[in-house]
């Protein structure tokens, strides 16, 4: 069963330096839970970017998502 979370955050860096560090997030060695990190969709809205993504994780949901 498919589950939804949304999740807004304000970061005090550039934009430039925010969206560098989203992308390079996964993958990497410290998060070999993560299994793949799949973009459903992306868009830009009155300046702000939304994206929905799918990740598969080898890890339990914690508690929040369940």
């Amino acid at each position: 069963m498919a589950r939804y979370f949304e999740n807004t955050s304000t970061f005090n860096f550039s934009w430039d330096q925010v969206a560098r560090g989203y992308w390079k997030r996964y993958p990497n060695p410290q998060s070999t839970h993560v299994l793949s990190e799949d973009t459903w969709s992306r868009e830009v809205r009155d300046g702000c970017l939304y994206t929905k993504r799918v990740l598969t994780k080898t890890n339990r949901v914690p508690k929040w998502g369940e």
